[in-house]
């Protein structure tokens, strides 16, 4: 069984301990919201089109309340216009101020890496502001490395422009 696999059974298991309705449009949301790292509810809808000859979009709209309501998945705001869904996870969102290209750091990477260590932060959270930590997101910004590498390129040809210009 890949992660994927086991992500979406856990998801089941949790929904049916208390006793949620698993209908068919219900679990091929979950299905889709595993897979993809983030995903509108225009996305998801085109999703379902292709396995679904009847999709009622009030149903979307409901699982995608019950999954928040139970703090399965949380919602994203990018560029302060569209509304991404994914899993709740501790998840870093490395976002290009140029391109708006997100980039998905996931808990397996942060933890390796060591830079954010989650004991350490509960401790701290619970015993200096007497909150109870359950998960955390966090976005950075900065330039993507093709985007840096465009503004590199335009600021070499606008000098040899500029060059060219002072040689006539």
């Amino acid at each position: 069984m890949n992660e994927n696999q086991k992500q979406y059974q856990q998801i089941i298991k949790k929904l049916q301990e208390k006793d949620y309705r698993l209908t068919d449009i219900r679990k091929a949301v979950i299905e889709i919201l595993v897979v993809k790292k983030h995903i509108s509810i225009n996305d998801i809808i085109i999703e379902l089109k292709k396995t679904h000859n009847i999709v009622n979009i009030m149903s979307i709209y409901n699982t995608i309340d019950l999954l928040m309501d139970e703090h399965i998945i949380h919602a994203n705001v990018f560029d302060n216009k569209q509304i991404f869904y994914e899993l709740s996870d501790n998840i870093i969102h490395v976002v290009c101020n140029i391109c708006h290209k997100i980039i998905h750091v996931d808990n397996k990477v942060i933890i390796d890496a060591n830079f954010l260590v989650e004991d350490k932060l509960s401790s701290f959270l619970l015993r200096d502001k007497n909150f109870l930590f359950s998960h955390y997101k966090l976005e950075v910004h900065g330039i993507c490395s093709d985007c840096r590498k465009n503004t590199q390129k335009t600021r070499q040809k606008a000098e040899k422009e500029e060059q060219w210009k002072n040689l006539k």
